[in-house]
């Protein structure tokens, strides 16, 4: 570790540093974290390497890597691995490719990105990772940029936790298999809730992975990313009797219900069906049940759980103030 350092305190007086692992990297138990300095861009690439800070326990002062301007980390062989220690970025930090796993922190198992930093991942994997409080995989309260396929999961505990009040900014194209667990500090009743903020989003019809223990769902709705709280579906106060096949046009129209549960065997529900039920929060709906346009009209936020790839799910995608969520 101290050469890797070494190499970079030579080109202080260069534009930029990029190196290059030749070999496997381990520090000592003396040694300090890699040290960023201010004033630099910075690029690592890991080329099938381990770049390790030898710690087996989360400890005050103990990442392997401590950003405090830029740094942007690669993995030209793919197989590369930062473990031992988590990074801390004070910085701008970018994640392209190469594994951060094994980690352990107080929060932030992989990464701490503190309060006016910057993460951009773009591709690269964040699992196995742990935190004794929050975020083993990322502990964020700054700016989060997301796109391409990165993929955090498998990390305890939670994945990816938010502070209060922090962004995720959505950019380009993101890839049909972007898996990202996702909790946060706030709770609904909370008014500064994290904020997805999605810029010229294509390509991208899934949602993202909610932690078992999490509260926040990232679904598709209206064109948007949308960060939301995820319920857990509640006891009925309304089911329709079995053998009803279609529910009619503004069957329920302003009724005051709140969790609605329809048996298998409907196939429709009609125009305005639910209109203006200003209390329902939840509705059950079952596999080959289209939907009309309007069912839900007037309606605040709908909680619509199915089945994947149902109906349901595709009325969902289109519509302004209904969620699906898979039963």
């Amino acid at each position: 570790m101290a050469a890797l350092q070494e190499e970079i305190n030579a080109a202080l007086n260069h534009a930029s540093t990029s190196l290059r692992l030749n070999e496997n990297v381990t520090a000592t138990p003396e040694e300090q974290a890699l040290q960023i300095p201010l004033d630099k861009v910075n690029t690592i690439d890991l080329n099938g390497y381990t770049l390790s800070r030898g710690m087996d326990a989360a400890a005050a002062v103990g990442c392997a890597i401590q950003v405090n301007d830029s740094l942007t980390v690669t993995d030209s062989a793919d197989t590369g691995i930062i473990t031992g220690g988590a990074i801390v970025n004070n910085g701008k930090l970018t994640i392209r490719s190469g594994s951060i796993s094994d980690n352990q922190a107080a929060e932030g198992g992989a990464i701490y990105n503190g309060s006016g930093a910057t993460l951009t991942m773009t591709g690269g994997t964040i699992s196995g990772n742990t935190s004794k409080m929050n975020g083993g995989g990322i502990w964020s309260a700054g700016t989060l940029n997301l796109s391409g396929d990165p993929v955090v999961s498998g990390n305890m505990v939670r994945n990816l936790y938010l502070r209060s009040a922090v962004s995720v900014q959505m950019t380009g194209t993101l890839l049909e298999d972007l898996r990202v667990g996702l909790s946060c500090q706030s709770y609904p009743a909370d008014a500064d809730l994290p904020k997805v903020i999605a810029t010229g989003v294509t390509g991208y019809t899934g949602g993202f992975v909610c932690d078992s223990d999490g509260y926040i769902a990232l679904v598709t709705s209206a064109g948007e990313l949308q960060l939301i709280f995820k319920p857990a579906y509640g006891t009925p106060d309304f089911t329709l009797p079995g053998g009803i096949t279609t529910i009619e046009d503004r069957a329920f129209e302003g009724v005051a219900m709140k969790v609605v549960y329809i048996p298998d065997g409907c196939t429709g529900i009609g125009a305005g069906a639910f209109r203006d039920c200003a209390q329902l929060t939840s509705i059950r709906i079952p596999d080959g049940c289209a939907v009309n346009p309007t069912a839900f009209d007037g309606c605040g936020t709908v909680f619509v759980y199915g089945t994947p790839g149902s109906a349901a799910e595709s009325f969902c995608q289109s519509s302004g103030n209904c969620v699906f969520i898979a039963e």
